[in-house]
Order: C-alpha cells, then structure tokens, then sequence
C-alpha cells in the first residue's frame, strides 16, 4: 500500500511542479484559471484518444510482427503508436480550446498551453501505467518520460504561438508552416526519446542519456529566454494595449 501511495506521488507531483514553474515565467500575463483546468483535460484526453489508437496499431503490429526486426518494431511503436499519435492529438486539442481565446495574446501564452495540456497528459499517462502494472520497480521512466513531454511541450507551444504571430501578420503560409513545425518537431523529439529508452539495447542507453542531456540543456535555455523575451503576438498590439488602459482606469477608480 506505500508503495502505490509512493508512486502516485511521482506520477502526479513532479507533473504539477512543472506546472508551477512554467505558470511562475509567464511575467506578464498571467491565464485564467478556467482556461488552464480545461487544458489540463483536453490533455488527459489527449491521452486517451492516443491510448485507444497506439493499442488499435500495437495489436496490428504484432499481428504481422515476425520477431526478426526488432528495431523497426520499436522505431514504429515509438514514433507512429506513441509520438505521432500523443503529440498531434495533443496539438489539436490546444488549438481547439484556444486558438480563437482572447487570452492568447502573447508568445509565451503558448508554451504555457503547451505545457498545461502535457501536464495533463502526463499524469494521465502515469496513472494508467500504475493501475496497469502493479509495480513501482521502473518510477524513474515516469519521470524521464516527464521530462520528454515537458520537452516536446515547450517546442510545441512556440512554434504555435509563432503560427498564430504569422496569422496576424497577414503570413499565412509561414502560419501553416510553424503550425506544422509545432507538430512534427515533437513527434521527432519524443519518437527518440521513447525510441533510445524502451528497445533496451546497452548502446541507445548511452544514447539516450547523451540525447537526453543535449536536448534539456538547449530547452532550459529556450524556454529562460522566451520568458525573459516575451512580446506581445502582431496584430493584437492595439487590443493589448486597450485591455491594459481599461485595467489602468478601473484600478484609478478603486483609488
């Protein structure tokens, strides 16, 4: 029994800490409560959608699975079954709940999306793999598949708000060219990290931890800068500025 109580604690407070930090570097504006519960379940449903499909395509894999490649079994599962399904169904539901809000106004609304929505699908993930397994033997995947959604998520998140910034620029290709890149570059990101980490071969360990430590290292360094450089999204400069007056006025009045 504290064993299962030991590994709900990984499964759901790391999560949340990530959370916190990334919700502590939006400076500027900070999202409404409301909007960030609802991507905090679009996310978990992210991962429901992405379960029932990776299921569906494993099933079929190893159904015409021979055992005689079991690098291109893995670079399947973890690329097309994990990372195209979680990220892309990921995307779409951030989209879905704010592409049209009136609260995303700046770059680094985005990320912070982003990261609500993995936050999300994280702990959901964890969850199923503890009611699943039985077992607190293998906690440490928890957290490093984490640290890869946190990773993917904070790509994610600029390159849509930078799809969105095109948009109100009047770049309409450039838009749907990020909006592409706030796909594909997770899928890519996380179909390695899963892919190094599962097929339990001693040399993609060595890889992973490599791939691992480059890719965090440059991602803590993008997402202190995007924090520290954020601005506000072309095109919505004037609605920003008239929401600040607004806010400015109604505070001189409390006074």
């Amino acid at each position: 029994m504290f064993s299962i109580f030991i590994a709900l604690i990984v499964a759901i407070v790391p999560a949340l800490l990530v959370f916190l930090i990334v919700y502590k570097m939006d400076t500027i504006e900070k999202e409404p409560p409301k909007l960030l519960f609802k991507l905090f379940l679009g996310g978990a449903a992210a991962y429901g959608g992405a379960f029932l499909l990776g299921g569906l395509g494993r099933a079929f894999l190893q159904s015409i699975y021979t055992g005689k490649n079991v690098i291109l079994f893995h670079l399947l599962d973890s690329f097309v079954l994990c990372a195209l399904f979680e990220q892309v169904l990921l995307l779409c539901i951030i989209a879905l709940l704010t592409w049209k809000d009136d609260e995303f106004n700046y770059i680094f609304d985005g990320v912070v999306y982003a990261v609500t929505a993995s936050v999300g699908l994280s702990i959901t993930e964890n969850l199923i793999y503890i009611f699943r397994n039985a077992s607190t033997h293998k906690l440490s995947e928890l957290l490093l598949t984490l640290a890869g959604h946190t990773i993917c998520a904070i790509y994610m998140g600029y390159f849509y708000s930078m799809s969105k910034n095109d948009k109100g620029a009047g770049e309409k290709k450039l838009s749907k060219s990020h909006m592409f890149e706030a796909a594909f570059i997770p899928v890519v990101i996380y179909g390695i990290f899963i892919f190094t980490l599962n097929i339990q071969i001693i040399f993609f360990y060595v890889v992973f931890i490599i791939y691992a430590i480059i890719c965090g290292s440059i991602t803590v360094h993008k997402i202190i800068w995007l924090s520290k450089n954020d601005t506000i999204l072309t095109g919505l400069e004037d609605v920003v500025l008239s929401e600040a007056e607004a806010e400015l006025a109604k505070n001189a009045k409390r006074w």
